[in-house]
């Protein structure tokens, strides 16, 4: 019976399963990564969107922005 197995019939402690297996392959790590950097995207877009040009938040704003290209850069997409 394999690790997982056990896991699931005899309620393997998920600590030492952890410890045994050195976290995710590295393309579950990459895919993890690009979703959460996508995920940003789509908050800073919000933000930027119910701000608009309120003058208190134009700094806030414009780091918003940057931050968001970036992003774009990182994941190779085209910016809106």
């Amino acid at each position: 019976m394999s690790n997982i197995e056990a896991a699931f019939v005899g309620g393997l402690d998920l600590a030492s399963f952890d410890a045994q297996h050195q976290g995710p392959e590295p393309l579950v790590d990459s895919a993890i990564s690009h979703l959460e950097k996508l995920r940003r995207v789509i908050v800073l877009e919000q933000w930027i969107t119910e701000v608009g040009d309120d003058p208190v938040l134009a700094g806030a704003c414009q780091k918003w922005r940057v931050e968001r290209e970036r992003l774009i850069a990182e994941l190779h997409l085209q910016p809106s």
